[in-house]
């Protein structure tokens, strides 16, 4: 009766909002489910009924079943069987078996006669756990102490459901979340599934999960980060937040340290090294680079490297020095220390650090240890002398949008591989750089790096993988289409700095949370990447430029706050002198860039923004390709 009503009759009560499934993580109607978790890699038969159990991978249950109570691991259940497990008041268990169809007023046990009426015969095994109470049951043991149906109903410890039925509640929340993970359902959404939140228990079952977890493997690595991201949504707590990034960070910190070899055992072979970089302008493919999105689907980008105002503006200086010490500076932003301790040099991840840059880069070269505490006169000894590094960014403005901070992180990477005499590969610098931005806390990707250290005009991309291997490959242009292109690009200063927001995790954070706009955006751009080159190869700077400007519309969807009403403004005063618009970099503020129209000048330009900005900040910059 129980069966036929859960399986055919429950359709006559819909009005009553009755359901073939009630709090299950299966959502099919072959079968009916109350409050039980049913592995995805077990088979239910047509027509059963599973209640309060907990069913595994692996398990066959025939058709035309009644599970209740049990926990199965991979056990067969013959169809038409009764499974009902149950606690006894002394902490033992015993789990009762018989025909869906025998009748316990009656001697019949599965098709057998029994001695005396199946209520009241003594067939069911006791057992220490419900584990072996399942297999006795199914082997039809009867060796040791029995119960009868009878007895076992008197027994019974009926407090014990409650918690079981908890427990199997708990379990099924927390894997409809991991499942729904998998599935890459919006966290938004999931959030809506459970509106008041999820207990305390069921943070402990996900973080078991976690745990078993090897984020050294990709899949393990991308399913353990979004758990971490989805309930830190679900409990609006930050504290969730931290460590999906900081997972995050500890992988992609691995993964670039595993790919680049060893510098220990180095000496200083130059007593000065001076490098200078170029900055970079972005087109297309920006944020595609960023982690962990580039390690699940790799990365396309687009960019190209730039003097400003005549000058390759960011500039790293290394020299020896006789003392036993190191002189950190930077001066720019007037930054002065020496540094007679390893341990102070360790300590790199305070953003407010003026020379967290510096030491990030001694540690990443292995100049000095990132954990073991050498004494700083011995790394001198073993380098051959001290150590001088000067770090500057010429005449560009903080939050300017051009890569500068990874960039000079390149430079400094480049210059100590000069001053020590190591022969490095591009890939070797690059994941260097990766190393630097993941013990300083920032984060980011790699185009930034790349677009500094490598010049031209070039499409970068990556293949999926936690060990990012970057492509860089030059565009095929010919001198006329550069020259254009040249003359047409103008970089306008917005007179605002890059707003210092949590942009970062704004934005990588909807990607993880699954946010259905960011997945498209982030597709996206990346084709239109690939459409830039193709134009840019055949000379159309036209066509490049309105994929530019279809690419800004992208952006502004994957980040509303990378434009304001200064950015805003500043387009449509000029919108009828360029053929197309973009941010450099990401966040609102910082530098813009045009492509003017064949016939308007950089003079046109200049006077047309100072007519409508005057004095306020909004200037036209002079850049140039650097090959």
């Amino acid at each position: 009766e129980l069966l036929k009503l859960v399986t055919e009759d429950i359709q006559n009560y819909n009005f009553l909002d009755w359901s073939y499934v009630v709090n299950s993580n299966y959502h099919g109607s072959d079968f009916a489910v109350y409050n039980s978790y049913i592995s995805k890699k077990c088979s239910v038969g047509k027509g059963s009924y599973i209640e309060n159990s907990d069913i595994h991978e692996g398990t066959e249950i025939g058709e035309g079943c009644i599970i209740s109570g049990v926990s199965l691991h991979g056990e067969t259940i013959p169809p038409h069987t009764v499974l009902h497990g149950l606690k006894l008041n002394d902490g033992r268990y015993v789990c009762r078996s018989y025909g869906v169809c025998d009748n316990s007023k009656e001697s019949k046990y599965f098709g057998k006669e029994l001695g005396g009426l199946l209520w009241t015969e003594p067939i069911f095994k006791v057992c220490n756990t419900m584990k072996t109470a399942v297999e006795a049951t199914l082997a039809q043991d009867t060796d040791g102490e029995l119960l009868s149906l009878m007895e076992s109903f008197n027994k019974a410890d009926v407090t014990a459901v409650l918690p079981w039925e908890d427990k199997l509640n708990d379990k099924i929340i927390a894997e409809t979340i991991i499942e729904a993970v998998e599935n890459l359902i919006p966290a938004d959404k999931v959030v809506r599934m459970f509106p008041n939140g999820v207990s305390e228990r069921v943070l402990r079952y996900l973080r078991e999960k976690i745990e078993k977890l090897d984020d050294s493997v990709l899949e393990q690595f991308s399913k353990k980060v979004r758990i971490y991201y989805y309930t830190s949504k679900l409990v609006n707590h930050d504290k969730f937040t931290n460590k999906c990034f900081d997972t995050i960070c500890a992988s992609v910190l691995k993964s670039a340290a595993k790919s680049r070899k060893s510098n220990a055992f180095q000496r200083i072979v130059k007593d000065e090294v001076t490098i200078r970089l170029p900055v970079r302008v972005n087109w297309g493919g920006g944020w595609s680079d960023t982690p962990p999105y580039c390690l699940e689907h790799g990365g396309t980008v687009l960019n190209a490297a730039i003097s400003l105002n005549g000058e390759l503006p960011i500039e790293v200086t290394l020299k020896r020095i006789s003392e036993a010490k190191f002189i950190l500076s930077s001066t720019d932003i007037g930054s002065y220390k020496e540094f007679t301790n390893t341990t102070e040099l360790q300590l790199c991840s305070d953003p407010y650090d003026p020379f967290a840059l510096h030491k990030a880069a001694l540690i990443a070269c292995d100049v000095i240890p990132n954990n073991d505490n050498i004494p700083l006169d011995i790394i001198c000894n073993n380098l051959g002398g001290g150590l001088y590094m000067n770090t500057r960014v010429i005449n560009i403005p903080k939050g300017s949008g051009l890569g500068t901070s990874s960039i000079l992180a390149g430079a400094c990477v480049k210059g100590l591989s000069e001053f020590l005499g190591i022969k490095e590969t591009d890939n070797e610098m690059y994941n260097r750089v990766m190393c630097m931005e993941q013990l300083m806390s920032t984060g980011g990707g790699w185009q930034d790096q790349v677009g500094g250290l490598s010049a031209g005009i070039k499409m970068v991309t990556s293949a999926p993988g936690l060990e990012q291997k970057i492509v860089n490959t030059p565009l095929s242009m010919t001198k006329e289409t550069i020259k254009e292109l040249e003359n047409r690009l103008v970089l306008i200063y917005t007179g605002q700095r890059r707003l210092a927001r949590n942009l970062l995790r704004e934005v990588v954070g909807n990607y993880i949370g699954s946010d259905p706009d960011a997945l498209d955006v982030l597709y996206r751009i990346q084709q239109l990447a690939v459409l830039m080159r193709f134009e840019l190869e055949r000379g159309s700077i036209e066509a490049f430029a309105r994929l530019l400007s279809e690419h800004w519309e992208l952006s502004k969807k994957l980040d509303s706050g990378c434009t304001n009403t200064c950015i805003n403004q500043i387009f449509l005063s000029v919108e009828d002198l360029i053929d197309g618009r973009m941010i450099c970099g990401a966040g609102g503020g910082g530098f813009l860039q045009v492509i003017m129209k064949r016939d308007v000048t950089v003079k046109m330009l200049e006077d047309r923004l100072n007519d409508v900005f005057a004095d306020s900040g909004v200037t036209v910059w002079n850049c140039k390709f650097v090959f």
